[in-house]
């Protein structure tokens, strides 16, 4: 007891700490009801590119994948969404005026209603032991409201309370739940809750109801007068409830399970652990005497998880810890090339092996942003990178703060009971209203649906055949030469050609480019002329240009003997090495005698053909052919 006086110090007395006025009602708050009302946001489905690690440890079984993607516009604000998901798989979203949820993968909402009528608010979402869930709103615009949310499972009701004086300006209002059992005062509680806002958001109001918020504690001002410091592993519990009651890492607390929480500095000082057997805060530092860095959280096995992202973006350490944070098992994380993280979140759910670290990064050299999540296998020692996902088109430039037109504040992520996640992006296609009747770019949500998987990114390397006497060459300077064409739309012979890999505007090559060529779902030959050939080795040697979308739409080399079934050679996809330069390519086989024919097939999937650019990051132009050759393999 010799610190309640800390513990349960009104807002007044936390004013004399740090230097806000703060006269909270002695008493409890009426709670109120909310109303229940379905909305309609707009809802698509988007496809955007991925690439899946397999599961090996090197490179080798690396694919391209495509993600089809559940996008929800207007559940948020202007500048940010608030995701947290409940066990039995209820999405929420609480970026904005209202708690907007869903019970069914995001195909149908409902929204959560004060009687009080709200102009442009924010808030914060967390999901609490028993199947309730907690929030906090404030909107500045209709007079200033605090207002704090609590879906109560035994009742099934959304409650409310108001809170009519706090700090002023309790902008970015974070809140975190700390699952019991934790005692205050000698009263034993299924969790607390903490709620942070304003500046500086050293005072926390608690609760533990998840309504009433009259109680405040500051780790700094408690450290003052105690001088209390522990120096220890981590003291995190298991439970299952530690895989949902995850806070956005962006507001500093982290729950350890066992009433214990982690914390952040807010205002100067150290990290700060909590105690929760006599709800003390004290400066914390590792068993070594390290302070701890970057995003924590805990899952249900009782582990850490600890994202630290590197001093220059481009990369993070994932770290798991099943000792405290004495030991790690980690892996280093890069960005593609030339994104650096601007914005980051992560959730560890050790019920479904999935770790999600969503990042907003910018792109070298442009003014874009691009939204990318990290999908981690924890459910071994350590953990491992199993997919990339592009989320969004990239194509805009966001940047967190007020006086930016289009601004993402902080990201957001949350893992579904069924390991799939729901994340937040932005770009050009995510809009939402204005205050004034207008629409302007805000972030969105993204709820992942399925993956395809594409073609190997680092083919098995070949060893490359040596062109030896000719039996037949194409150049298709003058004409086609005998080589037909089938499929709609088809190869054209067009300009320019090559002779040494670079464009030639006076010769000629066959090409599908353009949107009027390069479309979804098509499927078109270049077929040669018979050519007679010697049994034995033969050699293809051909110069390609191509951008097909990587993994998906392909150049497929072919052949085949008199009137046999054609064989495979090669398949191209993406970008040929020396692009916008020609490749040149030699291709062996083994030819029986006679003659036989080579063909050049494209083929093109339902998305990100030339006649989709925006909805696929940019244009892929499509393929060129030129200056076939067909001869036996040198000795």
């Amino acid at each position: 007891m010799r610190f309640s006086l800390v513990r349960r110090w009104t807002a007044v007395g936390a004013a004399l700490v740090i230097g806000s006025t703060f006269a909270p009602p002695a008493g409890a708050l009426g709670e109120l009801p909310a109303r229940v009302v379905v909305i309609d946001p707009p809802i698509s489905t988007q496809s955007y590119p991925a690439i899946d690690y397999g599961r090996k440890g090197g490179a080798r079984d690396d694919r391209h994948a495509r993600t089809s993607w559940r996008v929800v516009e207007e559940t948020g604000n202007c500048c940010e969404n608030y995701l947290t998901v409940t066990p039995d798989g209820r999405l929420l979203d609480f970026g904005g005026s209202f708690i907007n949820y869903s019970d069914d993968d995001g195909l149908t909402w409902r929204q959560v209603q004060p009687l009080t009528p709200l102009v442009n608010g924010e808030g914060a979402i967390v999901t609490a032991p028993g199947g309730d869930v907690l929030g906090v709103e404030w909107d500045p615009y209709s007079g200033d409201h605090l207002q704090f949310y609590k879906f109560e499972a035994d009742t099934q009701q959304w409650l409310y309370t108001e809170m009519p004086l706090h700090e002023p300006f309790y902008d970015r209002e974070w809140i975190s739940v700390a699952p019991g059992p934790i005692t205050i005062d000698g009263q034993t509680h299924e969790y607390v809750s903490f709620v942070k806002g304003g500046v500086p958001k050293e005072a926390w109001f608690y609760s533990t109801d998840g309504l009433t918020y009259t109680a405040v504690t500051s780790k700094v001002a408690e450290q003052l007068l105690s001088g209390a410091t522990t120096q220890a592993p981590l003291p995190t519990s298991a439970g299952g409830i530690n895989d949902w009651a995850q806070a956005n890492t962006n507001g500093g607390m982290t729950a350890l399970g066992g009433g214990d929480l982690l914390a952040s500095p807010d205002f100067g000082g150290d990290w700060a652990l909590l105690d929760g057997d006599g709800f003390d805060w004290s400066a914390y530092s590792f068993a070594d005497g390290s302070q701890p860095a970057g995003r924590f959280q805990v899952d249900s096995a009782g582990r850490i998880h600890n994202v630290l992202p590197a001093s220059d973006g481009a990369s993070f350490d994932y770290r798991v810890s099943a000792d405290g944070g004495t030991t790690w098992q980690a892996t280093t994380v890069a960005l593609p090339d030339g994104l650096t993280i601007e914005e980051i979140d992560f959730r560890a759910h050790a019920g479904v092996g999935v770790a999600a670290v969503m990042t907003h990064a910018a792109r070298a050299g442009t003014t874009d942003d691009q939204d990318v999540l990290f999908k981690l296998d924890i459910s071994g020692s350590a953990p491992r990178l199993t997919r990339l996902h592009f989320v969004g088109l990239g194509d805009v430039g966001s940047t967190g703060g007020v006086g930016n037109d289009v601004r993402m504040d902080f990201q957001t992520v949350a893992i579904l009971p069924d390991g799939r996640v729901a994340v937040s992006f932005i770009d050009s296609t995510t809009n939402g209203p204005t205050a004034t009747g207008g629409t302007r770019v805000t972030p969105a949500i993204a709820i992942e649906l399925d993956t395809t998987l594409g073609g190997k990114i680092r083919p098995e390397p070949e060893v490359t055949p040596e062109l030896g006497a000719p039996y037949a060459s194409y150049t298709f300077d003058a004409d086609a030469e005998g080589w037909t064409t089938s499929g709609v739309p088809t190869w054209t012979r067009q300009q320019p050609g090559t002779k040494t890999g670079t464009d030639d505007a006076a010769t000629y090559s066959f090409a599908i480019e353009g949107p009027t060529q390069y479309v979804d779902n098509m499927d078109s030959a270049l077929t040669s002329p018979p050519v007679a050939t010697d049994a034995g080795l033969a050699v293809l040697e051909f110069w390609l240009r191509s951008d097909t979308e990587p993994g998906f739409d392909y150049v497929h080399v072919e052949w085949r003997a008199g009137e046999g079934g054609w064989q495979g050679l090669a398949q191209f996809s993406g970008r040929n090495e020396t692009y916008p330069g020609w490749s040149l390519v030699t291709l062996g086989f083994d030819s029986p005698g006679g003659d036989v024919q080579i063909r050049f097939r494209f083929t093109a999937d339902q998305f990100c053909s030339a006649l989709d650019p925006l909805l696929c990051g940019g244009e892929h132009t499509g393929a060129r052919v030129d200056e076939v050759v067909i001869g036996t393999q040198a000795p």
